[in-house]
């Protein structure tokens, strides 16, 4: 018998991602592909000093974490500064409704990147209900900056983002990295 792919958002949901579901509904996977074209788009015009990894390879794990034992593929990837090889921006998308886990999910990422290097700058797209003010992604956002520094940014926008908001938030970060 096959398991078909459900949303989270379907009835008898019991919480967490559970096998057979995926964290994707259709404004989840805009924002995915709305980070990764303008990532994309930048990798193909080249940015200059720079070069992106989308996902972390087995060797890239050891090479800047020390062990292979995670998935690392933010969606607007991380930024290698190639002068010195260093890890010097991740960008994230989180879309969240009022209720789910994305913004639990948000922490094991950006605990990674700050891993590869404390500097790191972290930025995280983040849409749905759960980003308008006092919700859920603007709780965690606050939570986030107390705990990790002002080199973790938010932008909210539950209506989603368009891939030319992302690209300038990305070249802009990146011009302070050189």
């Amino acid at each position: 018998m096959t398991q078909r792919k459900t949303s989270q958002r379907e009835g008898n949901y019991k919480g967490g991602i559970q096998a057979g579901t995926t964290a994707f509904d259709e404004k989840s996977r805009e924002l995915d592909r709305v980070l990764k074209q303008a990532r994309n788009e930048l990798i193909e015009e080249g940015v200059p000093g720079f070069r992106c990894i989308k996902r972390m390879s087995p060797k890239q794990k050891v090479e800047y974490v020390g062990i292979d034992t995670f998935g690392f593929e933010p969606d607007g990837g991380l930024w290698i500064r190639e002068r010195d090889n260093q890890p010097v921006a991740a960008f994230e998308g989180k879309k969240q409704g009022i209720r789910g886990n994305a913004c639990n999910r948000w922490y094991k990422n950006a605990t990674l990147a700050r891993q590869m290097n404390p500097n790191v700058i972290y930025h995280t797209f983040l849409a749905g209900a759960g980003a308008n003010p006092g919700k859920v992604l603007d709780k965690m956002a606050t939570t986030a900056r107390t705990l990790y520094g002002s080199n973790y940014d938010f932008h909210a926008s539950p209506d989603g983002f368009t891939v030319e908001v992302v690209k300038e938030v990305i070249k802009d970060t990146l011009k302070g990295c050189k």
